[in-house]
């Protein structure tokens, strides 16, 4: 099967005056989302409290593929359908209400953004897929100015490869464009990684003691990614990921519903920096329109990944619910 891009395409969109410019999204989620998907096999979509019809919730019990009764936070769990902070041996489990515990904070950041490898920045960057806006950038900030020359030269400083660097808005779909969502956009290779924050921090300090200070967010991240993740998805015939998604997806839905946040949809596919699977990982993909709640990426990530097994990793996205 063909590989699927992140890349939807390019739109033009009219912010403020008769001026436009270029929107791009980064990964195509809402597009992977529509393809057909069967159960226990490629693409494995689940959908989130958000999706649930009016005949579930007027009921007052949903059915995740786990039985729940109404008015307690208790799940009977069958075989691998495991949730962390569960009582009890054997097939069964009972949840200990992970709910009333769950973090409701923000994530925050005192220094980098170092949530993934390949993408870090401050202060604290929209979770992907972000929009690209290459319209309304001040003249200052254009790339014949003394701010870009002073900006690449911390960068070579830093030894920092750079493929391209600019400043555009970047920003979530449905918040509005802003100066908050001005963004220096440099685009490396994530094996430099370790050399990040302290360009980071470097290009910080200038654009913290300009007079007057600028409005700059900073984001390095991988070349290859920056128009998001490439998707392929998991065939029957690799038994052992459609195995697991079989064998596991109810456990992670469980995790997803004990943790007390809302989650709009549940995917399995390879995802990475190509469209060769050996530079891919089989990824669970989960869309939330909260993504920045602390516990998505400091209790729900890791235990998603322990529950599918040390081949795989969790992909947390930012993806609204989609009303027709």
């Amino acid at each position: 099967m063909a590989e699927m891009s992140d890349q939807i395409g390019e739109k033009l969109v009219p912010v403020g005056d008769e001026s436009a410019g270029t929107q791009e999204v980064d990964m195509g989620t809402e597009w992977v989302s529509g393809l057909k998907k069967e159960e226990g096999a490629d693409g494995t979509e689940i959908k989130g409290d958000a999706q649930v019809k009016d005949s579930e919730v007027n009921s007052g019990t949903k059915e995740s593929g786990v039985k729940k009764e109404e008015g307690t936070h208790d799940v009977e769990v069958k075989n691998d359908a495991q949730i962390p902070g569960s009582t009890g041996t054997g097939d069964k489990q009972i949840a200990t209400g992970a709910a009333d515990a769950v973090d409701t904070m923000d994530y925050q950041i005192t220094d980098v953004d170092n949530r993934l490898t390949y993408r870090r920045g401050w202060p604290l960057l929209p979770v992907l897929p972000v929009l690209t806006f290459r319209s309304n950038v001040p003249l200052a900030l254009s790339p014949s100015r003394t701010h870009m020359k002073v900006f690449r030269e911390i960068l070579e400083d830093h030894s920092v490869t750079i493929h391209s660097l600019e400043v555009a808005h970047r920003y979530n779909a449905g918040s509005p464009i802003s100066k908050r969502t001005l963004t220096l956009c440099v685009l490396s290779e994530e094996k430099d990684n370790t050399e990040w924050p302290e360009a980071i921090r470097a290009l910080r300090t200038y654009i913290e003691t300009e007079d007057p200070p600028l409005t700059l967010a900073i984001e390095i991240i991988d070349h290859r990614i920056f128009h998001g993740l490439h998707t392929l998805p998991i065939l029957p015939h690799e038994k052992r990921l459609s195995s697991a998604i079989k064998k596991r997806k109810h456990g992670v839905v469980n995790i997803l519903e004990e943790s007390g946040l809302r989650w709009t949809s549940l995917e399995f596919w390879w995802r990475g920096f190509s469209g060769k699977r050996e530079d891919c990982k089989p990824t669970v993909l989960i869309g939330t329109g909260e993504s920045q709640k602390k516990a998505w990426w400091k209790d729900v990530k890791e235990q998603v990944e322990e529950k599918m097994g040390s081949k795989w990793v969790a992909e947390i996205c930012h993806r609204e619910v989609t009303k027709y």
